[in-house]
């Protein structure tokens, strides 16, 4: 189970932890988050109110871009996750079904050759 921390001033964590957290290289999630953002600009939504951009310094004492993410950031992060975990998790269900029935065709006409 994931287990997200808030700050518990403003209800928020960062990218960097929740890609930690979930196992997403933090380039790969900060690409991810460009395009939510983009996607809640053009819905005329407050980008704010979910991704908030910042930055750290990294291991090398170089400032690098990060988003601090809200709660409304964290629930939305995690239910496109979910979406995509579900269908991907669809895919492999259809995938065994149709190798079942492959190898049930298969071993029916091996029985009436």
């Amino acid at each position: 189970m994931i287990n997200l921390t808030f700050s518990s001033e403003a209800g928020t964590t960062s990218s960097r932890k929740v890609a930690r957290v979930t196992g997403f290289r933090h380039d790969n999630l900060m690409s991810r988050i460009k395009g939510y953002r983009e996607t809640l600009d053009y819905l005329n939504l407050n980008t704010e109110e979910f991704f908030i951009e910042s930055t750290y310094v990294n291991s090398k004492d170089a400032e690098q871009p990060c988003y601090i993410i809200t709660s409304k950031g964290c629930e939305m992060v995690a239910s496109i996750m979910v979406n995509q975990l579900s269908k991907a998790l669809s895919g492999i269900t259809v995938s065994q079904k149709d190798i079942e029935k492959e190898i049930a065709i298969t071993v029916e006409k091996r029985g009436n050759l």
